[in-house]
């Protein structure tokens, strides 16, 4: 991982494109400790799909990866792994670059709209710092 500037971590790149996790205004960025916390084959996971989508510039399995179908903007996307319940890293993508906002557990369907939410305020928060 490399600093960006002040709100925002560079945690992965490709060619032309990059993963850049936002901060929050306590200095927290929610995507890195979720992706650190992970066990090594979660991770593993989660970086093969982040390069695949850095480098490639898409992925088409929704099943690995899709935009929310939630009103609101802008478009959140969500990483999933399907390892164990499920694990989701949520994102937003700005130009090439995509700013990963935070991640968990999978969520019930009925919970999605609250993540998306979630994710466009921390991203409101890292633009305004």
């Amino acid at each position: 991982m490399t600093e960006h500037d002040d709100n925002l971590l560079e945690l992965r790149r490709g060619d032309s494109r990059r993963l850049l996790g936002v901060r929050r205004p306590n200095g927290r960025c929610e995507a890195a400790e979720f992706l650190d916390a992970l066990e090594p084959r979660l991770q593993n996971r989660f970086k093969a799909l982040i390069d695949r989508l850095l480098e490639q510039g898409k992925i088409t399995n929704q099943e690995l990866f899709r935009r929310l179908q939630v009103p609101g903007t802008p478009a959140v996307w969500e990483f999933k792994v399907h390892v164990g319940k499920g694990w989701r890293l949520y994102s937003i993508q700005t130009g090439q670059d995509w700013l990963a906002t935070h991640g968990g557990p999978k969520v019930p369907n009925k919970q999605v709209a609250a993540q998306a939410e979630r994710a466009r305020m921390i991203f409101e928060q890292g633009r305004e710092q």
